[in-house]
């Protein structure tokens, strides 16, 4: 028998109870003898029963009661002898911790995320639900004292992703979504499909979705024999569904992209996204994004006239028809002007911000939540990556590791969907892990204990008085963050004159400064004082806890 566990609220503050008479709390903020609890497996795989530390089990009952304004609730008592069907538990790993579904079909929910008391009501797991256990391996789920489970760190989308507030939610709620672009994963599957399901298997336990090219024309695909094509390729269809089955079975999503159609007629065009629709269609929701063509300007000339956009949402309204699903969007990336790209969002702004430096695409990123994209969520699919070691560069490569880590967590602040992007894995066949930042970035984010709803925090600008640090005395630095609840999160960067950046603490609490090998210096900060960055001028990523 495993060692008895703890399991801690949301808040982190609080931990699951059992009175003496089997009444459920979670208002204790130590585990003493009563916030024990002994895991054995249940019937099923994933199905366990919890016994209290008065040696009696953790019950979802079927009889209803009230709360004040009428509503049936369900309850959750530690009070049988013997383990039964009410007692069976299904533990799935939800955030960095679990959720338990109790056998009617609702999850065990501390009220208020803890200092409460503890029901059987949650209808999904949500923020409420999550328990941190000190020993999650007991669950088959691998880990321990809370961790996500084995070797990766993604938390897979549960149904469509919407939008919600500043970011998106899916069946779970408001999260994080992060992903990688795999242009070519139709050409690659059709070619050798034991290779990549096996990379596919590694992209599962990082990564959440993978952006797909079901039209890949032209740049550096033709001389490497990458093209994808409806019409050119027989194996095209058996490989697109072969693509979707393989995420579907996986848990992960795709986001499914035509590329290129510079050389189709109107008709083949229309032609193409309704049977794409029509595909996608028979893998329930697979798909969570669709878009319709990568460059308006390299697609239909001269670029975005009006003519041409209402072409693009003609083909986009016909795609919704077969399948409604997900999110939608028209994409133009190297338009700069910010009343042609509004004209593209359709309930997702698709991007592509490849300026000149890292500091560039930092500033770029938080003008398209406060200037260019306030009312849809926005993807930045290609916002750089690196080279790796043999090159096959597709657009300009960032190879610095800290430079990576703030534009990523950059696009986390403000509730952009993060496409994780390298060129070898893009351009060539190469493993998308090859290159940093595949898994290193969500392990981070993991490290950081951003949490999954930062997107709906506040956002402030250090140069405009209301951001949680200050630039006080250089004019060049950058300090843009965002603040939900007692969490904090920024990034410094900026270019720099020769002085020392002299960013300053806008509230008191426990400051950490991070790079790309994790966390570099901790301390206890007042308004005021500055922030200590170890390396320079280095782009850096902050966090505090107030």
């Amino acid at each position: 028998m495993p060692e008895p566990i703890t399991l801690k609220t949301i808040d982190g503050l609080h931990f699951l109870t059992a009175e003496l008479d089997g009444s459920l709390y979670a208002n204790r903020t130590e585990a003493n003898a009563w916030e024990q609890w002994e895991v054995e497996p249940g019937p099923a795989p994933g199905i366990f029963y919890l016994r209290s530390a008065h040696g009696l089990y953790l019950s979802a009952y079927p009889d209803d009661f009230c709360d004040a304004q009428g509503l049936p609730r369900k309850t959750a008592r530690a009070t049988a002898a013997y383990p039964d069907i009410w007692e069976q538990w299904r533990v799935i790993s939800h955030g960095s911790g679990v959720a338990m579904q109790g056998y009617w079909g609702l999850w065990l929910s501390p009220q208020q995320g803890g200092g409460d008391n503890v029901l059987c009501d949650g209808p999904e797991a949500a923020a409420w639900e999550e328990l941190s256990p000190s020993d999650k391996s007991v669950f088959g789920l691998g880990g321990g004292g809370g961790t996500v489970p084995g070797p990766g760190v993604a938390r897979m989308i549960d149904g469509y992703l919407r939008q919600q507030g500043r970011g998106v939610a899916d069946k779970s709620g408001v999260r994080l979504a992060h992903g990688c672009s795999d242009f070519c994963a139709l050409a690659k599957f059709n070619e050798d499909r034991d290779t990549y399901l096996r990379n596919l298997d590694t992209t599962a336990k990082w990564q959440q979705f993978t952006r797909v090219g079901w039209r890949v024309n032209g740049w550096v695909f033709d001389e490497r024999g990458l093209n994808v094509d409806p019409y050119k390729h027989p194996w095209w269809e058996s490989a697109l569904r072969g693509v979707l089955q393989a995420h579907k079975d996986r848990g992960l999503k795709v986001k499914l992209s035509s590329f290129d159609m510079n050389n189709w007629s109107d008709a083949q065009a229309m032609d193409s996204f309704q049977r794409v629709a029509h595909i996608a269609s028979s893998y329930g929701d697979t798909v969570w994004a669709s878009a319709v063509t990568n460059e308006i300007a390299g697609t239909w000339e001269p670029g975005e006239t009006d003519e041409n956009v209402a072409r693009g949402h003609e083909l986009m309204d016909a795609y919704r028809a077969i399948y409604p699903g997900g999110l939608h969007t028209i994409s133009d990336p190297e338009n700069r002007s910010k009343d042609g790209m509004k004209k593209l969002a359709v309930t997702l702004a698709l991007i592509h911000q490849n300026g000149n430096s890292v500091d560039d695409l930092i500033r770029r990123t938080f003008n398209d939540m406060y200037e260019n994209y306030p009312g849809v969520p926005i993807d930045s699919d290609e916002p750089r990556g690196p080279n790796g070691p043999q090159g096959g560069d597709v657009t300009a490569a960032v190879e610095d590791p800290n430079e990576l880590f703030a534009l990523y967590t950059t696009q986390i602040l403000i509730g952009e969907i993060a496409t994780y992007f390298n060129s070898p894995g893009c351009a060539e066949r190469r493993p998308l892990d090859d290159t940093w930042g595949f898994k290193e970035l969500p392990q981070l984010w993991r490290d950081l204990e951003v949490p999954e709803d930062i997107s709906q925090g506040s956002l402030g600008a250090g140069h405009t008085g209301n951001g949680m640090m200050q630039v006080n005395d250089s004019h060049a630095a950058r300090a843009d963050g965002v603040t939900r609840g007692d969490y904090n999160l920024g990034v410094i960067s900026g270019k720099h004159d020769g002085q020392t950046w002299a960013v300053r603490a806008n509230r008191t609490g426990q400051w950490s400064t991070w790079y790309a090998d994790g966390k570099a210096w901790e301390g206890h900060l007042s308004v005021g004082q500055v922030i200590h960055t170890p390396r320079g001028f280095t782009p850096a990523v902050v966090r505090c806890i107030t």
